[in-house]
């Protein structure tokens, strides 16, 4: 009794091995974790578009400016976000997202620049002290090729025109100045929300695409002036 109900046992777990063997032929995949172009294939296919993806990118530099003409030191810092949506673009023979090509919307948000007067100390700055400064401070934002058009939010003191300031043409750059001081008490540009928009773009997905911020800070004293220039890169990919 026991060896015919072996037998069964073993006949029985032969037809389930026979049967996994089928269905898991050669050449046959097994599934794997579902990644963001399946999602968007199966997104498409319920009946929906290409669904977007939001990414942020958020950059902070700064700098020490020293002066020998003015006598004079700055701390320079800057800092903001790059808020970005994407999703894959479509592969034309297939109809499918392709995963080698994204579609990128980007804005710059809260782009700030911060100056601080320190005095001069000997062949350095001295950072426990203070002098009334006076800045002019300026900044242009703009795809790093100058191959985008750029868009300014309504409302913000912004302007897209061309100036000697920056390479880029007409409506390739968002640019802004302001002057702030004098004063011992650190000075601040703050452009609070999106300003800068910039056109959708598609951009390879293992390398994406740079933008650039370039940083211009003119420092006065009373009878004299100086000038700083920056760049911040922030690569969207």
């Amino acid at each position: 009794m026991v060896v015919r109900s072996m037998g069964r046992g073993v006949v029985a777990l032969a037809a389930v091995l026979v049967l996994a063997c089928t269905l898991l032929s050669p050449g046959t995949a097994l599934p794997g974790p579902a990644s963001a172009v399946d999602g968007a294939r199966e997104h498409v296919e319920r009946g929906g578009t290409n669904p977007w993806h939001s990414k942020t990118f958020t950059y902070r530099k700064n700098w020490v400016m020293r002066s020998t003409k003015l006598r004079k030191c700055a701390f320079i810092e800057v800092s903001g976000k790059l808020v970005t949506k994407w999703r894959y673009t479509y592969d034309i023979p297939s109809g499918d997202p392709d995963p080698n090509t994204k579609t990128w919307r980007v804005k710059v948000r809260n782009p700030s620049i911060h100056v601080t007067g320190w005095p001069i100390l000997g062949a350095g700055c001295d950072s426990t002290s203070r002098w009334r400064v006076k800045a002019t401070m300026r900044q242009g934002w703009f795809q790093s090729s100058c191959g985008i058009s750029v868009d300014i939010g309504v409302g913000y003191p912004w302007s897209v025109q061309a100036t000697p300031h920056y390479n880029c043409g007409t409506n390739r750059v968002g640019h802004t100045v302001s002057t702030e001081g004098p004063s011992r008490q650190t000075l601040h540009q703050y452009n609070s929300g999106t300003p800068v928009h910039f056109e959708e773009e598609i951009a390879p997905s293992r390398t994406g695409m740079y933008f650039t911020g370039r940083i211009i800070v003119r420092v006065h004293t009373g009878r004299a002036s100086d000038n700083f220039t920056g760049k911040v890169n922030v690569r969207v990919k």
